[in-house]
């Protein structure tokens, strides 16, 4: 796992639809980008001096680090406070499981692994981790 999937997989903790969809697009907007763009700022006829290569390089640096900057903010101004929301949720519901005999649950996802059951109490483990 590279740490981009990982900073995503660690905002989007509760929807693993998201976080598939989010890379894929990422990954498949780099390809398209990069096939062409790579060419037009890198021509083999200006090396090593190249006219736009250095300045686009630049800019492209500086953009990264804002959008670095920006996203860090969104996250802990909105998203933070919904992934506690979330986490909060899933520690009240196991202790209420506890409570109630939550061995139920477990017995039933050591059955059949791909059952919500099962997801579900991989979902707490996870978050109680």
């Amino acid at each position: 796992m590279t740490p981009r999937q990982k900073l995503i997989f660690d905002r989007i903790p509760q929807d693993p639809e998201a976080r598939s969809l989010i890379v894929g697009v990422a990954v498949a907007v780099y390809y398209a980008v990069s096939a062409w763009s790579q060419v037009l700022v890198w021509p083999a006829v200006q090396a090593p001096y190249y006219k736009y290569g250095w300045q686009s390089a630049l800019a492209l640096w500086v953009l990264v680090i804002i959008m670095t900057c920006v996203l860090r903010f969104i996250d802990i101004r909105y998203l933070l406070p919904k992934r506690l929301a979330f986490a909060t949720t899933l520690i009240y519901t196991d202790a209420a499981e506890e409570e109630l005999g939550g061995d139920t649950i477990e017995s039933d996802a050591a059955e059949d692994p791909d059952s919500k059951a099962a997801k579900q109490v991989k979902t707490s483990n996870v978050a109680s981790i």
